[in-house]
C-alpha cells in the first residue's frame, strides 16, 4: 500500500507538523508501507512521473526532528517557496497524492484541520485519513462566527 503523509503547510505550527509527520512516515515504513513524505506548501518542482513514483519508499529515512523555536509567519513561510507563488498546494502535490492509495493528513492549523485540504482530496477522489471536509470545516466556521 502506498501512503502519502502530508506535512508542513502554511500554519504557524508548520515545524511541529514536519516533525510529527516524519515520525508517522517512519512508523508506517517500519510496518512495511511505501511512504512519501510531502510538504503541502513546498511540493516538488520539476519532477517527472518516474521521479514522483520513486518518492514512495519502505525504508526509514533519517530526518532532523529538531523543532525550531521560530514562529513561522506568512512572510517567512512564503519565502520558502522559490517560485514566488503562495497558493496552499505546492508543485505536484496533488499528482503525488493521486499516486497513493491513501493520504495521511499530518497538517496542523486551519489549512489542515479546516476542510480545505479535505475538499481538494474529495474533488480528486483521493482517500485520506481523518474527518471529511464538512466535519473539518464546521468548527472553524463557528469560531469565526463568534468573532
Amino acid at each position: 500500500m502506498k501512503i502519502v503523509v502530508l506535512a508542513g503547510g502554511r500554519s504557524t505550527e508548520r515545524n511541529v507538523s514536519l516533525s510529527s509527520s516524519a515520525k508517522v512516515a517512519n512508523a508506517l515504513r517500519r510496518k512495511g508501507y511505501e511512504v512519501a513524505l510531502v510538504d503541502l506548501f513546498l511540493g516538488l518542482e520539476d519532477a517527472n512521473e518516474a521521479q514522483l513514483a520513486n518518492l514512495f519508499t519502505s525504508e526509514e529515512q533519517e530526518v532532523d526532528l529538531n523543532i525550531s523555536d521560530e514562529i513561522m509567519t506568512d512572510d517567512r513561510i512564503n519565502a520558502l517557496r522559490t517560485d514566488g507563488t503562495t497558493q496552499l498546494f505546492g508543485p505536484n502535490v496533488m499528482k503525488i497524492a493521486g499516486l497513493a492509495d491513501l493520504v495521511y493528513i499530518g497538517l496542523h492549523g486551519g489549512d489542515g484541520e479546516g476542510g480545505k485540504v479535505q475538499a481538494a482530496l474529495d474533488l480528486n477522489n483521493i482517500p485520506y485519513t481523518g474527518s471529511g471536509m464538512l466535519a473539518s470545516a464546521l468548527p472553524w466556521t463557528r469560531m469565526f462566527q463568534n468573532s
